[in-house]
């Protein structure tokens, strides 16, 4: 008698297709990761026509142009191989691994690329040296600053500490998105807010936000130019809270999301905010 009753139950309105392996939070990712490579692509187009026009104008393009172009190349590509591993999970159950791991560390090379973009516009960088007061005798911090507003200059002669710390950033997100793997081998573990790597990463964010207001707050009071001052006041504003961001997003979704739609929150409110930059960066540089 139980047994007749199977057939009618699994054919019953809004019931799920036994054919696919996704979890319900993860159905519709697929159509975000979409949605995100598309955003990002128009980006990367777009800043393509840009160089284009200044190359035929002036033979000249400023490296942030290149920067943000990187970043947002990354991003699509890491959509790209997110959605080859979930077609492949959807049908077999397993996926592939490589694609997904490969997608976790192209987004955290994005991310390390846009905090690295925002603590050098932040320090000076983009500035002519005559809109600005040197400081012959800088602080650890102030040293630091300066730095970073060379970004370019600090990766082409000797290590300093610009390019130590930008070299931190950069295998920081690395290690943290492997190390975050061993937790939970999906790709949103690398924004989870409840392992330690994930805790860690949270707690960078946080610090770099702190570090951003600190270059701002050198670089305008360097600068000579009110107008100037007024823009740092705002980088310093905006920044602080895209780097702010993420972890009250994790944290939030922590306390009042329920489990199972947790991970798929946090990587939604992480999109957003990452193709907005991506898209705010592509139209200022």
């Amino acid at each position: 008698e139980f047994v007749n009753l199977l057939p009618s139950l699994s054919k019953k309105e809004g019931a799920l297709p036994t054919t696919t392996h996704l979890s319900a939070d993860e159905m519709q990712l697929t159509t975000l990761h979409t949605f995100t490579m598309i955003m990002s692509c128009c980006v990367v187009a777009y800043l393509i026509a840009n160089v284009g026009y200044h190359m035929s104008k002036a033979h000249t393009v400023h490296a942030a142009v290149l920067w943000v172009m990187v970043a947002a190349a990354l991003d699509a590509g890491s959509s790209a191989f997110e959605i080859l591993h979930l077609r492949l999970y959807d049908g077999n159950g397993v996926g592939l691994y490589f694609a997904d791991a490969l997608a976790a560390h192209l987004e955290a090379l994005c991310d390390a690329l846009l905090v690295l973009l925002l603590l050098t516009i932040g320090a000076g960088w983009t500035l002519p040296s005559d809109v600005v007061r040197v400081n012959p005798s800088e602080s650890v911090v102030q040293k630091l600053v300066t730095d970073l507003a060379k970004p370019l200059t600090s990766f082409s002669g000797a290590l300093n500490a610009g390019t130590l710390f930008a070299l931190l950033i950069i295998a920081l997100h690395v290690t943290l998105t492997q190390w975050g793997r061993t937790y939970n081998d999906d790709f949103e573990s690398y924004h989870d807010f409840e392992h330690l790597p994930g805790k860690i990463l949270m707690g960078f964010r946080i610090f770099c936000g702190f570090l951003l207001v600190i270059c701002t707050v050198q670089t305008r009071n360097k600068c000579k130019l009110q107008h100037l001052q007024s823009f740092y006041v705002k980088v310093a504003f905006l920044g602080f809270a895209w780097f702010v961001s993420l972890p009250v997003l994790a944290w939030v979704c922590s306390v009042f999301v329920p489990f199972y739609l947790r991970h798929p929150a946090v990587f939604l409110g992480a999109a957003i905010s990452q193709e907005a930059s991506l898209i705010l960066f592509g139209w200022l540089v």
